[in-house]
């Protein structure tokens, strides 16, 4: 008779950790914790990873004449394909330069555009825009270079 008293007793634990068990399985399935999401971006994911709208910093760099120093963009959208870009640096680390322009898209993530500028001639840019990542190669008259930067 004890032997039986023994087992309902230890027979009652495992049966409240299973019923705990279930229940903890349920509730993630029916609050979808243990669901399995696609890796796959949607579309408009897509769309947004690749837009240079928004706030960038980084560095700019001349391949001419190694000069280099900070930059800061502020992009903004004008129409599904432009965006007008102000580009703010330095140059000699103390000269401020802005460098106004719209960027034309030209693929899924990449950009060009061509803008005068005073003095200096026609300045020539490529880019290539993750969402993270902005990264451009110029060309002027007597100058070529990149601008690497990061949101």
């Amino acid at each position: 008779m004890e032997s039986l008293a023994e087992n309902r007793i230890s027979s009652k634990p495992i049966r409240c950790r299973w019923a705990y068990f279930v229940m903890v399985v349920t509730g993630f399935l029916l609050t979808g914790a243990l669901t399995v999401q696609p890796a796959v971006a949607s579309p408009a994911e897509v769309a947004v990873a690749s837009s240079p709208e928004g706030k960038w910093s980084g560095q700019w760099r001349s391949e001419a004449t190694g000069h280099q120093g900070p930059l800061k963009a502020r992009i903004r959208k004008l129409d599904n394909d432009r965006y007008r870009a102000m580009f703010r640096g330095r140059f000699f680390a103390v000269i401020p330069f802005i460098y106004p322009t719209t960027l034309q898209r030209s693929g899924d993530s990449s950009f060009t555009s061509s803008q005068r500028l005073p003095l200096l001639g026609t300045y020539k840019m490529k880019a290539e825009v993750t969402s993270d990542q902005f990264k451009a190669t110029f060309e002027g008259r007597r100058d070529t270079g990149v601008f690497e930067l990061s949101r």
